[in-house]
């Protein structure tokens, strides 16, 4: 996949703020790197988004697992306090990675269908 973008001898130098999780990464370098997409990039980026529902399938099924392994009584648990706290940074982060997809998806999308827009806020910048 070739990509137009402007060499970085050219391009505004732009702020980056927050912690780097996957959200902040992919959302910051998508915003520098979508006004140089071609339409056949456009929609590889849009298929991100089944991707997302790919994981939130899984991520559903790995918590309902869970939920059934603590509701049933047993002498011996599979989780400690320590394990279930890795498992919920797990989880958070996981969610952050995929509504960093499900982001990049919608807004290819919407780039496809509102070309000429974008092309008009390209020009003026």
């Amino acid at each position: 996949m070739t990509t137009n973008i402007t060499p970085a001898n050219q391009q505004e130098e732009r702020e980056i703020i927050g912690v780097p999780d996957a959200y902040s990464v992919i959302s910051a370098l998508w915003e520098r790197a979508a006004d140089g997409l071609s339409e056949k990039e456009l929609k590889w980026f849009v298929n991100s988004g089944d991707t997302a529902d790919s994981m939130l399938s899984y991520l559903e099924k790995s918590i309902e697992h869970i939920g059934c392994t603590v509701l049933i009584p047993s002498d011996s648990r599979c989780f400690d306090d320590e394990t279930y706290g890795a498992l919920l940074i797990h989880i958070a982060q996981s969610l952050n990675g995929i509504r960093a997809l499900a982001s990049v998806s919608l807004n290819a999308n919407d780039r496809l269908i509102n070309r000429e827009f974008y092309q008009a806020m390209k020009e003026e910048k």
